[in-house]
C-alpha cells in the first residue's frame, strides 16, 4: 500500500494570498510548493513566511506558482527567495507593456518588485532558479486531457505540449532566447499537467487578454512619445519611478473609463491539485476561528481524522473572473470537478468575480476559503458571496491577518 502525508496551509496574509503544500512519502523524502506569496501588508506576509520558515524541516521549495503579478499576491517573493531555495517557477506571461501597466498599479513599492517587473525572468535566474516554465492557454498544440497513472517515479514529471504561439512573441519582445536554448526556460500551453512524486497532479488554466485596451492607454498618456513597440524602452520605464509618477493621474483617470487593470486579473494562472488514481484520505483540518461565517463541517472538526474521502483535490483561482470563459474553464477540468473539496474563491471574494454556478458544478467542495484583509478598501469580501455559500449549506472561511487554515491528511492507494 502506497501512502503519502500531506499539509497544506493558507497562510493569514491578509488582503493577498499565500498557500503552501507539503507531501511527504513514508521514508521522508519530501515535495514542497508554494502558490502565490503576497500581501498589500509587507508586514504581515513577512511575518507569514518567518513562520513558514520556522515551521520547515529544511530551506527546499520544489515548485513556486506565480498567479499572476500583482503585488498582493507576490511582494513577499524576495523574502522568500532570501531564506528559500527554489528549483521550478510556473508562471504566466505578461508582455512588457502589461508589466509596465502593473507597474503604474503600485508606485511606492521595494525596488526589486521593478526590477522584477522590468524583467521576471531575468530576476528569477539572478536568485538562483533552476527552472522557469511560463505557460499560455492560446492556440496552443493540440494535446489531450489524460488521466495519469500512479507510478513509482519521484522526479518531477512535466507533460506539457510546446506552444509555439506564445514563444513567437517572447522573442519577439524578450532577451530570453539563451535561457530558452539552454533549456532554464521553458514555454509551454496549459493544455497537459505536472506529477510530483508520481502520484501528486498539478494541472492549469490561463489565458491572455486582449490588447486594444491597453494600446488605447499607451496612446493617450504618452501621446505618441513612448513608442509601444519598443519593448526595451517599456522595461527601462518599470524602473523609473519618477516617470511612473508623472504619468499615475492619466493611468488612474483612465481605470475608470475602462478595464484594463481588471482584465490583468484575468491572467491569473488557475492550479487543480490533488492525488490521482484510487486514492483515500483521511484528513482534520486547523483553523483559529471555525465559525468565521458558520460551523466548521462535521467532517473537519479541529484536531480529529474522523473524514474519508475519495476526493482531496483543492482548487486555486488567483484573482480570475470566473464569469468569463467559465465553461471552457470546466471542460479543462472536467475529470477533476467531483475531486475538489476545497476551492480558493478567486480575488478575495469580490462578487463581480464569483460565479455561483461554481457550487453546482463542484458538488463535493464542502470548504470555500476567502483570503482577504480584516480592514481593505475594497469591501472583500461581499455579502453576496457569503450567503451562497451558506445557503448551499458548505463551509466558508475567512483567512485574513489573524486567521489561517490548515488541513492534514493521510492518503493511501491500496
Amino acid at each position: 500500500m502506497k501512502r503519502l502525508k500531506t499539509e497544506f496551509v493558507y497562510h493569514n496574509a491578509g488582503q493577498g494570498l499565500f498557500h503552501s503544500g507539503e507531501i511527504v512519502e513514508s521514508d521522508g523524502y519530501t515535495f514542497k510548493f508554494i502558490y502565490d506569496c503576497g500581501s498589500t501588508n509587507k508586514e504581515t506576509i513577512y511575518t507569514s513566511i518567518s513562520e513558514f520558515k520556522n515551521n520547515s524541516k529544511n530551506n527546499k521549495i520544489n515548485m513556486l506558482i506565480i498567479s499572476h503579478l500583482h503585488s498582493d499576491h507576490i511582494n513577499g517573493l524576495d523574502e522568500l527567495l532570501k531564506h528559500f531555495k527554489v528549483d521550478n517557477v510556473i508562471l504566466p506571461y505578461f508582455a512588457p507593456e502589461e508589466r509596465l501597466l502593473i507597474a503604474f498599479k503600485k508606485i511606492n513599492a521595494s525596488n526589486w518588485y521593478y526590477d522584477f517587473l522590468k524583467d521576471p525572468v531575468h530576476y528569477l535566474m539572478e536568485k538562483g532558479i533552476e527552472k522557469v516554465i511560463i505557460l499560455g492557454g492560446e492556440k496552443g498544440s493540440e494535446h489531450e486531457n489524460n488521466v495519469p497513472t500512479p507510478n513509482e517515479n519521484r522526479d518531477l514529471i512535466f507533460e506539457f505540449p510546446n506552444d509555439d504561439y506564445l514563444i513567437r512573441e517572447i522573442l519577439d519582445k524578450e532577451n530570453w532566447e539563451p535561457y530558452i536554448k539552454d533549456g532554464r526556460v521553458s514555454v509551454k500551453n496549459h493544455d497537459g499537467y505536472m506529477l510530483a512524486l508520481g502520484l501528486w497532479i498539478f494541472r492549469f488554466f490561463n489565458y491572455k487578454i486582449k490588447q486594444q485596451n491597453i494600446h488605447e492607454f499607451f496612446y493617450r498618456c504618452f501621446k505618441g512619445n513612448l513608442n509601444i513597440s519598443d519593448s526595451e524602452n517599456l522595461k527601462k520605464f518599470i524602473t523609473n519611478k519618477e516617470k511612473l509618477k508623472k504619468l499615475q493621474k492619466c493611468y488612474e483617470s483612465l481605470l475608470y473609463t475602462n478595464t484594463i487593470n481588471k482584465n490583468l486579473n484575468n491572467t491569473s494562472l488557475i492550479l487543480y491539485h490533488g492525488p490521482i488514481g484510487k486514492a483515500k484520505s483521511n484528513y482534520r483540518c486547523e483553523t483559529l476561528f471555525p465559525q468565521c461565517f458558520r460551523y466548521i463541517h462535521e467532517c473537519c472538526l479541529y484536531n480529529y481524522y474522523d473524514c474519508w474521502s475519495s476526493a482531496f483535490g483543492q482548487f486555486l483561482t488567483g484573482d480570475i473572473n470566473l464569469n468569463l470563459r467559465y465553461e471552457e474553464i470546466l471542460k479543462h477540468y472536467d475529470n477533476y470537478l467531483k475531486k475538489i473539496i476545497i476551492t480558493q474563491i478567486p480575488h478575495h471574494g469580490s462578487a463581480k468575480n464569483w460565479n455561483r454556478s461554481l457550487l453546482r458544478d463542484l458538488l463535493n467542495c464542502k470548504i470555500w476559503i476567502i483570503s482577504a484583509g480584516l480592514k481593505n478598501r475594497y469591501n472583500h469580501p461581499s455579502y453576496e458571496v457569503i450567503e451562497d455559500i451558506n445557503l448551499s449549506d458548505r463551509v466558508c472561511l475567512w483567512v485574513n491577518e489573524m486567521n489561517y487554515f490548515k488541513i492534514e491528511s493521510i492518503v493511501e492507494w491500496q
